[in-house]
């Protein structure tokens, strides 16, 4: 009997406290709750927010039910602020680590194997013991509608089967962890992970990955990106495999076609591109994208005509610190780069201009991609190599 009431008044102070959500953050730090393992909640301790368990929330005669919170997320959105959650001077790669599992799911909602490589190499501030809930598809904790994407059409078919305009809308919009280019009725190729996915600052070669711009390495800390999301199945164990697994979207681009001093006309008469991106002409295709194969029209399945072209040449292509574009009229819109991770690493608003110069010193060498959109919405893309100085 003594059981049965002592388990009744447990799930009583555990009903009270997690119908309470503090809006005010007490630290508890020092505070005995006794020696049993009733689970309390979660609660601010010694500056973290972290799990607890006691005998009761009633201590010297205070109740301290008010202060606890139902959730890890709950507990950190009053009492920590989110840049507090990762400290990247607590990442020491070089750290020795016991190679066992007692997991622990830390304040940036990622599984470390143990809290010694949640400090060392996740930096994280506060963690729980267990694992974390498995993000699926969708993950709400990206989701921020304040994010300004560039208005770029440069559709891409979300694992959740939505169409989103690009990457940027896919990631801050929907929430989705990976998606494949193109629209989704029209989507071809390998899922590609989504250039937002942070793998941390480690060196540790994790594989190789399928990009926009085909296959390279990936290092980072571990397959479970910042997000929480566990991306090695998206991961491959050699170049080999991931070329042989995404070789009918590879080969659709060839970089030694790229020649931007190649004067197509501004004709518009559409293609859809081998990679899911309408070019105004077949010769830009060829020369400027590079393509090997298209279809007649526009991706998106826009008549001819319906348009303006806004084509135009890039000089020099591969080039080092500035690139010249030459637009076959005036433009007024906007130049969006992005890396062969879809990461965009430049964007400059151009009013009225045929003549553009674009400093590119400072990034690395690799393929690029350059998109314009003007102001009624059309769009061209061609490609960039940044060579060695």
């Amino acid at each position: 009997m003594k059981k049965i009431l002592l388990h009744a008044i447990a799930v009583c102070l555990s009903l009270h406290a997690a119908s309470q959500l503090p809006d005010t953050c007490t630290d508890l730090a020092g505070i005995d709750f006794g020696p049993c393992d009733m689970v309390l909640g979660v609660a601010y301790v010694d500056g973290a927010c972290t799990a607890l368990s006691g005998c009761g929330y009633e201590v010297g005669g205070v109740n301290y039910a008010p202060n606890f919170f139902e959730t890890l997320s709950d507990c950190q959105s009053v009492c920590e602020a989110p840049q507090d959650c990762v400290d990247p001077s607590l990442i020491d790669p070089g750290a020795i680590c016991p190679m066992i599992w007692n997991p622990v799911c830390g304040c940036n909602g990622v599984t470390y194997s143990n809290d010694c490589m949640a400090v060392n190499y996740g930096g994280v501030t506060s963690w729980t013991p267990g694992e974390c809930p498995p993000v699926t598809c969708v993950n709400p904790s990206q989701i921020d509608l304040s994010t300004l994407c560039p208005a770029v059409w440069s559709p891409v078919c979300g694992c959740d089967s939505v169409t989103y305009g690009n990457n940027c809308e896919a990631w801050y919009y929907g929430g989705v962890v990976s998606y494949t280019l193109g629209e989704c009725d029209t989507t071809s190729g390998c899922q590609l992970i989504t250039p937002f996915a942070n793998f941390g600052d480690c060196e540790t070669p994790l594989g190789y990955i399928y990009t926009p711009l085909g296959c390279t390495a990936l290092s980072g800390c571990s397959t479970v990106a910042t997000n929480g999301y566990d991306y090695s199945g998206l991961i491959f164990d050699s170049m080999q495999s991931c070329q042989a697994s995404c070789a009918p979207v590879i080969d659709c681009i060839n970089p030694m076609q790229i020649d931007s001093t190649m004067g197509c006309t501004t004709e518009w008469n559409p293609v859809c591109g081998c990679d899911s991106i309408t070019y105004s002409n077949e010769c830009t295709a060829f020369y400027y994208g590079g393509l090997t194969s298209w279809t007649p029209g526009a991706c998106g399945g826009l008549g001819t005509g319906r348009l303006p072209s806004v084509s135009f040449s890039l000089f020099p292509n591969p080039g080092t610190d500035l690139l010249q574009l030459s637009f076959r009229r005036p433009f007024v819109g906007m130049v969006v780069m992005t890396d062969a991770m879809g990461r965009q690493v430049l964007s400059e608003t151009i009013t009225g201009r045929q003549q553009v110069t674009l400093e590119v010193a400072h990034l690395p060498e690799g393929l690029y991609l350059l998109t314009t959109r003007d102001i009624h919405g059309a769009s061209a893309t061609a490609r960039w190599i940044r060579s060695a100085p």
